[in-house]
């Protein structure tokens, strides 16, 4: 059997992805005791790659996946709505995988501080509201990935210092999301 461990380095190549079906056989072939759990991606944009470096992540472990995948940009939809196929799956584990190109709205510069506050606060309650369902209906894990930040920065290093600029509106709300995992055991960001 072929050594896979150097395919398990925090920065993996390409060849993770592209030797992922081999990978994955040569793990499954181990004799171990697994631990099996339902993993449901809930995803605000295309989540397939990722399902499956996670699924060769977690394998390597001793846990084995049975998973289910929203359609794009149906993570929202998915729990606030009545969604059977979600239900039936009854997940251990909801991962929200979003990017800041789910962030609905950002601050413009002729926007007041108070403007931009309720905007930020109208964006963390969409995804609190979300969290607190998800506790409600599934009662299980969720785990929330945070905003990363945009590609282009129109004012510069004011993006993050001045309260208009989109590093600036991103951190904060990665902040709320932090704080709201402090306060909730079963919530990881």
């Amino acid at each position: 059997m072929d050594n896979i461990e150097h395919y398990f380095i925090p920065s993996f190549s390409e060849q993770l992805l592209l030797k992922r079906k081999k990978i994955k056989r040569q793990l499954l072939e181990q004799q171990m005791d697994w631990l099996d759990v339902r993993v449901a991606i809930l995803g605000g944009s295309t989540t397939h790659d990722i399902k499956d470096v996670l699924e060769l992540f977690i394998l390597h472990y001793g846990i084995r996946a049975e998973f289910y995948e929203s359609g794009y940009n149906q993570y929202w939809q998915d729990v606030m709505f009545e969604n059977e196929e979600l239900l039936n799956f009854k997940p251990d584990i909801i991962y929200i995988h979003t990017s800041n190109r789910n962030i609905v709205g950002y601050p413009r510069l002729s926007d007041s501080k108070e403007a931009v506050d309720k905007m930020l606060l109208t964006m963390y309650k969409h995804f609190s509201d979300m969290w607190e369902r998800i506790e409600k209906k599934y009662s299980c894990i969720v785990i929330q990935n945070n905003f990363e930040y945009p590609y282009w920065r129109l004012q510069g290093n004011r993006e993050a210092t001045d309260y208009h600029g989109t590093v600036n509106f991103i951190t904060r709300l990665n902040l709320m999301f932090a704080e709201y995992a402090q306060e909730h055991e079963h919530f990881f960001y």
